[in-house]
C-alpha cells in the first residue's frame, strides 16, 4: 500500500512515526505539488492538508491515479474539495475531532488575552513602562455570555473550556441539539437575537455557501456594543474590512483572528492597524501533530484492513 504524504515538517515527522508502524505501508514523502504529482500514479492513499489540494493535484487524482482509493485530510475543513470534481471511487476522511482541543485552546487564548489586555501589557513592557492603569480596562470571562457560532466538535470544546472559566455559553448550530457544554443551543435562524446578548462571539463554523459572508457589516452592527469577536474558523465567514471598521469605531471592544479574508491581508489593509486586535497567521492547529498523526494513522490502517474509516465526508 503506497501512501503519498504532503505535510508540514512537524506533522510529517509524527505521521511517518505512525505510518511506519503499519505493516505493508510504503510512505512517499512529498514536499511540493510537483512531488505529489510525480507519485500519484502509483498511490493507493493520499494524505495532505486541504490547502494543498491544488487544481493540478485534483486533475491528476481524476485522470492519472488508477489505484487511488482513500484521501485522508490533515485538516477538519474540506471546503476546497467542494470546488473540485472528486473521483467517485475515492473515500474522503477529515481529521475528525483530533484537532478540536488545540483549536479551542487557541480560541480561549485569544479571548483571555483580550479580556486581560495582554497586548497592552506587552506594549508597555517593550517601552519599559510600569503602568497599572491597564488594570482598569481588564475584564473577566466569569459570568460573561459567550456565543459559539458553529457548535460542532471545535465549538463544543470552546464551550466546555469557557464554562470552566464561569462563562454562560450559548451554542448556535443548524440542529440546535442540546449539549452539556452549553447552557443553551439555539438554531442558526436565531443568530441575530443571540448576538444582541453576547459579550463574546467565537466563530467556529465551517466555510460553506451558507456561512460565507455570515459576519458582514450588517451582522457585526447587530452585535452588542463593546463585544469581542474571535474567528478560528475560515476567513471568508467574516468580512475582514468590516471588522477593522468596527474596531476603529469602537463598536467592538476587541477581536482575535487566526484567519482573514484575504489571507494574508495585503500590507495596506486596515486590519493591520486596527486597535485592540490580536492577529495570528492561521496557526490554531499548532501543537496537534501527535494527536493528528494518531487519528490519521489509525484511519489509514482501518482503510487498509477493509474497515470503515472515521470522519468520512460525502461531497
Amino acid at each position: 500500500m503506497r501512501i503519498v504524504l504532503w505535510a508540514s515538517p512537524a506533522s510529517r515527522r509524527a505521521m511517518n512515526a505512525r505510518l511506519t508502524q503499519i505493516a505493508g505501508a510504503a510512505v512517499i514523502n512529498a514536499t511540493s505539488e510537483a512531488e505529489v504529482l510525480a507519485a500519484l500514479s502509483e498511490a493507493d492513499v493520499l494524505t495532505l492538508q486541504v490547502f494543498n489540494y491544488t487544481a493540478a493535484i485534483a486533475k491528476a487524482a481524476r485522470e492519472n491515479a488508477p489505484k487511488l482509493r482513500f484521501f485522508q485530510l490533515l485538516t477538519v475543513g474540506y471546503d476546497r474539495l467542494l470546488k473540485e470534481k472528486i473521483p467517485d471511487t475515492l473515500t474522503i476522511a477529515t481529521a475528525g475531532e483530533s484537532l478540536s482541543p488545540v483549536v479551542a485552546e487557541h480560541a480561549l487564548a485569544l479571548i483571555l488575552a483580550l479580556q486581560r489586555r495582554v497586548p497592552e501589557s506587552l506594549t508597555l513592557q517593550a517601552q519599559r513602562k510600569w503602568d497599572s492603569s491597564v488594570m482598569g480596562r481588564m475584564a473577566s470571562l466569569d459570568r460573561k455570555t459567550i456565543a459559539v457560532v458553529g457548535f460542532g466538535s471545535i465549538g463544543r470544546e470552546i464551550g466546555r473550556m469557557a464554562k470552566a472559566f464561569g462563562a454562560r455559553v450559548i451554542g448556535v448550530s443548524r440542529s440546535a441539539k442540546p449539549s452539556p457544554h452549553a447552557d443553551v443551543v439555539r438554531p442558526i435562524k436565531e443568530l441575530d437575537a443571540v448576538l444582541a446578548e453576547a459579550d463574546i462571539v467565537a466563530i467556529a463554523t465551517p466555510l460553506t455557501d451558507e456561512t460565507k459572508g455570515m459576519f458582514d457589516a450588517a451582522r457585526i452592527a447587530r452585535m452588542k456594543d463593546g463585544a469581542f469577536l474571535v474567528n478560528i474558523a475560515r476567513g471568508p465567514v467574516a468580512d475582514t474590512t468590516a471588522l477593522a471598521a468596527a474596531l476603529v469605531s469602537g463598536k467592538l471592544a476587541g477581536a482575535g483572528l487566526d484567519v482573514t479574508d484575504p489571507e494574508p491581508p495585503p500590507p495596506d489593509h486596515p486590519i493591520w492597524t486596527a486597535p485592540n486586535l490580536i492577529l495570528t497567521p492561521h496557526v490554531a492547529v499548532g501543537g496537534a501533530s501527535a494527536a493528528l498523526a494518531a487519528f490519521a494513522g489509525d484511519n489509514i490502517e482501518r482503510f487498509m484492513r477493509g474497515e470503515p474509516p472515521q470522519a468520512v465526508v460525502k461531497l
